[in-house]
């Protein structure tokens, strides 16, 4: 399929970064204009759409609009905690509930400052609860959704574990200062270290070394089957190598990092042909692991 010119992908991540995901702006102001450029996006068709109330959060729900539903996924949105909605992953979960045949759930969690640490977490664990009653679930999430879906792997792990877990990009120490890589920060067209640092202090103030904030602070063990998506040039890529590098097992942890991409790169699913394959190693992945489960 034809793709845009990387450039295009690039140009739109530069865009969100001056235009949106600025701490000069007040969040409100950067959650009207996120809705406002996400009004553009076009989502693959393919399945259907609808607002449902689950574990008492309010959730988009996609399905298949052909075959039977076989698998049920809950997919965490990112946005530093305090920015963005499940519209943000629409062109993914859209993706994945077509081609997998799975229900897709993405959780309307509450945003800090208004709602802070730890009601988003517990709104994804409500949300979570409800489904995995019923049956295997998968949890995927990206940047701050990869926080909260790695967290809440964390938590269940001794009860009811995902039957696979997906990180994009994932945000998972909080505690880091992500100025002193001066070069890293220049090369991620997306992330700004300054609006982390206080997206950090609005969701967790005086708790970001809590392993409930910071889940890579706490125990890996026994966590589900893993894969963990991301780009060398991503201001949060650092978390991913410390996840590789402390991963215990003996559920596998497998990765694909690709070299010169940025932050969140796999949402850009249909424009950029790094997402496309990145998507592909996704499914794959989580077919393989939600049958077996």
């Amino acid at each position: 399929m034809p793709y845009a010119p990387k450039s295009v992908a690039l140009n739109a991540a530069k865009m969100i970064k001056k235009r949106i995901l600025t701490e000069s702006l007040p969040y409100p102001t950067q959650r009207s204009r996120m809705a406002a450029m996400l009004m553009a996006v076009k989502v693959p068709k393919g399945s259907t759409r609808s607002l449902e109330r689950i574990g008492g959060v309010s959730c988009e729900i996609h399905r298949p609009t052909r075959g039977r539903t076989q698998h049920t996924l809950v997919l965490i949105h990112g946005g530093g905690f305090c920015v963005g909605t499940p519209q943000m992953s629409r062109a993914w979960a859209a993706a994945l509930s077509t081609r997998l045949s799975a229900k897709v759930v993405l959780p309307d969690y509450p945003l800090s400052p208004e709602a802070r640490f730890p009601l988003a977490a517990e709104a994804c664990g409500h949300v979570y609860d409800a489904l995995c009653s019923k049956g295997p679930v998968g949890v995927l999430g990206d940047s701050a959704g990869g926080n909260l879906a790695l967290g809440l792997a964390q938590s269940r792990v001794d009860a009811a574990p995902p039957a696979a877990l997906v990180l994009a990009s994932p945000w998972l120490d909080l505690t880091v200062d992500r100025t002193v890589d001066v070069a890293l920060a220049t090369r991620d067209p997306l992330l700004n270290p300054t609006w982390l640092a206080a997206c950090a202090r609005a969701y967790a103030p005086d708790r970001l070394d809590d392993p409930l904030v910071s889940p890579l602070l706490g125990s890996l063990s026994n966590l589900p089957p893993t894969f963990a998506v991301g780009g060398t040039d991503d201001v949060l890529a650092p978390d991913l190598v410390r996840l590789v590098a402390l991963w215990p097992g003996p559920a596998p942890l497998e990765t694909m990092v690709v070299e010169g991409l940025w932050h969140d790169f796999a949402l850009q699913v249909g424009l950029l042909k790094a997402a496309d394959e990145a998507l592909e190693r996704t499914l794959e992945f989580l077919e393989r692991h939600l049958e077996s489960s």
